[in-house]
């Protein structure tokens, strides 16, 4: 006797359900929304979210934008770390549809948007 399973269910949802739209555009500018903060003792602040647009290396000139569109800080990507496995990797670029985690950025809370320096681009 066969064994049940829901194999066939899961790829009818696959099947049906489209994927979650994402800017791939490499002229697009950077965004990501903070949907987490984690501390680190030798990094600082770490905002994780996902990358909604463009994207963004270590060096590049970001900035933190509440949910009202207020400037919170500017500063440097320090360092772009993914999560691998159950490890955080630490990365050069990251790109449109990544989990990522930024430091370099102090005042970011939960709800903020992170751009590029300039851009006031709110995600919220």
């Amino acid at each position: 006797m066969a064994e049940p399973n829901t194999k066939c269910i899961l790829d009818s949802v696959i099947a049906s359900i489209p994927p979650p739209k994402i800017n791939e555009v490499e002229t697009d500018k950077f965004s990501m929304l903070v949907s987490q903060i984690e501390h680190n003792n030798y990094h600082g602040r770490i905002s994780r979210g996902k990358v909604m647009s463009g994207k963004v290396k270590v060096g590049d000139r970001i900035s933190c934008y509440d949910a009202d569109g207020n400037l919170l800080e500017s500063n440097v990507v320090k360092k772009i770390f993914k999560d691998v496995a159950l490890n955080w990797v630490e990365f050069q670029e990251a790109f449109a549809g990544e989990l990522i985690n930024i430091a370099g950025l102090e005042k970011s809370n939960i709800g903020n948007s992170i751009c590029f320096e300039g851009d006031d681009k709110k995600l919220i």
